[in-house]
Protein backbone atom coordinates (compact mmCIF):
# COMPACT_ATOMS: atom_id res chain seq x y z
CA UNK A 1 0.00 0.00 0.00
CA UNK A 2 1.39 3.42 -1.00
CA UNK A 3 1.79 6.13 1.63
CA UNK A 4 0.58 9.37 1.24
CA UNK A 5 2.29 12.90 1.67
CA UNK A 6 -0.26 14.47 2.76
CA UNK A 7 -1.14 16.32 -0.36
CA UNK A 8 -4.34 16.34 -2.17
CA UNK A 9 -5.12 13.77 -5.20
CA UNK A 10 -6.68 14.85 -8.36
CA UNK A 11 -10.30 13.78 -7.27
CA UNK A 12 -9.87 16.09 -4.20
CA UNK A 13 -8.85 18.99 -6.33
CA UNK A 14 -11.51 18.65 -8.71
CA UNK A 15 -14.30 18.24 -6.36
CA UNK A 16 -12.51 21.66 -4.37
CA UNK A 17 -12.62 23.64 -8.11
CA UNK A 18 -16.32 23.02 -8.74
CA UNK A 19 -17.59 23.67 -5.02
CA UNK A 20 -15.56 27.13 -5.50
CA UNK A 21 -17.11 27.78 -8.78
CA UNK A 22 -20.39 27.09 -7.45
CA UNK A 23 -20.44 29.32 -4.87
CA UNK A 24 -18.68 31.95 -6.97
CA UNK A 25 -21.61 31.74 -9.81
CA UNK A 26 -24.03 31.77 -6.92
CA UNK A 27 -22.79 34.66 -5.46
CA UNK A 28 -22.49 36.92 -8.87
CA UNK A 29 -25.85 36.05 -9.88
CA UNK A 30 -26.70 37.56 -6.00
CA UNK A 31 -24.65 40.45 -6.50
CA UNK A 32 -25.87 41.06 -10.33
CA UNK A 33 -30.20 41.01 -9.09
CA UNK A 34 -29.10 43.46 -6.19
CA UNK A 35 -27.64 45.47 -8.60
CA UNK A 36 -30.76 45.62 -10.90
CA UNK A 37 -33.13 45.90 -8.13
CA UNK A 38 -31.61 48.76 -6.82
CA UNK A 39 -31.23 50.37 -10.51
CA UNK A 40 -35.07 49.08 -10.85
CA UNK A 41 -35.99 50.97 -7.64
CA UNK A 42 -33.83 54.24 -8.84
CA UNK A 43 -35.91 54.41 -11.92
CA UNK A 44 -39.28 54.26 -9.69
CA UNK A 45 -38.18 56.62 -7.30
CA UNK A 46 -37.06 59.45 -9.64
CA UNK A 47 -40.32 58.80 -11.61
CA UNK A 48 -42.71 59.42 -8.14
CA UNK A 49 -40.61 62.08 -7.66
CA UNK A 50 -40.84 63.94 -10.94
CA UNK A 51 -45.00 63.03 -10.68
CA UNK A 52 -45.28 64.71 -7.60
CA UNK A 53 -43.60 67.55 -8.43
CA UNK A 54 -46.24 68.11 -11.25
CA UNK A 55 -48.95 67.28 -8.86
CA UNK A 56 -48.02 69.95 -6.48
CA UNK A 57 -47.41 72.69 -9.83
CA UNK A 58 -50.76 71.78 -10.81
CA UNK A 59 -53.02 74.15 -10.42
CA UNK A 60 -56.49 74.77 -12.87
CA UNK A 61 -56.29 77.44 -15.84
CA UNK A 62 -58.93 76.47 -17.41
CA UNK A 63 -62.61 77.44 -17.01
CA UNK A 64 -64.94 75.84 -14.22
CA UNK A 65 -66.31 72.61 -15.69
CA UNK A 66 -63.56 71.91 -18.78
CA UNK A 67 -60.77 69.24 -18.48
CA UNK A 68 -57.79 70.27 -18.83
CA UNK A 69 -54.88 68.29 -20.26
CA UNK A 70 -51.24 68.58 -20.26
CA UNK A 71 -48.22 65.80 -21.37
CA UNK A 72 -44.16 66.26 -21.22
CA UNK A 73 -41.57 64.69 -21.27
CA UNK A 74 -38.40 64.73 -19.17
CA UNK A 75 -35.03 62.45 -18.27
CA UNK A 76 -36.41 59.78 -19.98
CA UNK A 77 -39.79 59.55 -18.41
CA UNK A 78 -42.68 60.70 -19.92
CA UNK A 79 -46.10 62.00 -18.11
CA UNK A 80 -49.71 63.12 -18.82
CA UNK A 81 -51.50 65.35 -16.60
CA UNK A 82 -55.37 65.67 -16.95
CA UNK A 83 -57.32 68.36 -14.01
CA UNK A 84 -61.04 68.06 -14.30
CA UNK A 85 -63.86 69.80 -11.76
CA UNK A 86 -65.08 67.62 -8.79
CA UNK A 87 -68.47 67.09 -9.14
CA UNK A 88 -69.98 66.10 -5.43
CA UNK A 89 -72.06 63.57 -4.99
CA UNK A 90 -74.93 66.09 -4.02
CA UNK A 91 -75.39 69.40 -4.95
CA UNK A 92 -75.84 71.93 -1.74
CA UNK A 93 -78.03 74.15 -1.82
CA UNK A 94 -76.37 77.11 -0.64
CA UNK A 95 -72.18 76.93 -2.71
CA UNK A 96 -69.27 76.40 -1.04
CA UNK A 97 -66.54 79.03 -1.00
CA UNK A 98 -63.88 76.38 -2.21
CA UNK A 99 -63.44 75.04 -5.93
CA UNK A 100 -62.27 71.12 -5.75
CA UNK A 101 -60.80 69.63 -8.82
CA UNK A 102 -58.81 66.12 -9.35
CA UNK A 103 -55.64 65.92 -10.65
CA UNK A 104 -54.18 62.82 -12.29
CA UNK A 105 -50.69 62.42 -13.06
CA UNK A 106 -49.20 59.56 -14.85
CA UNK A 107 -45.59 58.91 -15.53
CA UNK A 108 -44.29 56.07 -17.87
CA UNK A 109 -40.70 55.26 -18.89
CA UNK A 110 -38.81 51.85 -19.68
CA UNK A 111 -36.89 50.17 -17.62
CA UNK A 112 -34.60 46.69 -17.92
CA UNK A 113 -32.35 45.34 -20.17
CA UNK A 114 -35.36 44.39 -22.57
CA UNK A 115 -36.77 47.86 -22.25
CA UNK A 116 -40.41 46.95 -20.32
CA UNK A 117 -42.61 49.69 -20.34
CA UNK A 118 -43.34 50.80 -16.60
CA UNK A 119 -45.82 53.39 -15.31
CA UNK A 120 -47.23 54.91 -11.90
CA UNK A 121 -50.53 57.14 -11.65
CA UNK A 122 -50.96 59.46 -8.38
CA UNK A 123 -54.46 60.94 -8.40
CA UNK A 124 -55.46 63.78 -5.96
CA UNK A 125 -57.71 66.15 -4.79
CA UNK A 126 -57.47 69.78 -4.76
CA UNK A 127 -58.94 72.95 -3.20
CA UNK A 128 -59.17 76.22 -3.67
CA UNK A 129 -61.26 79.49 -2.77
CA UNK A 130 -64.02 79.95 -5.31
CA UNK A 131 -63.81 83.24 -7.06
CA UNK A 132 -66.28 85.83 -5.30
CA UNK A 133 -69.51 87.07 -7.21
Amino acid sequence: MARRDGGFTLMEAVVALVVFASVAVALQNAFVRGTQGVRVADRETRALELGRTILTSAAPKAAPGVELHESGESDGYSWDMVISNYQPPEAEETPLPIQAYWVVVEVRWRDGLILRPRSLQLKTLKLKLAPQS
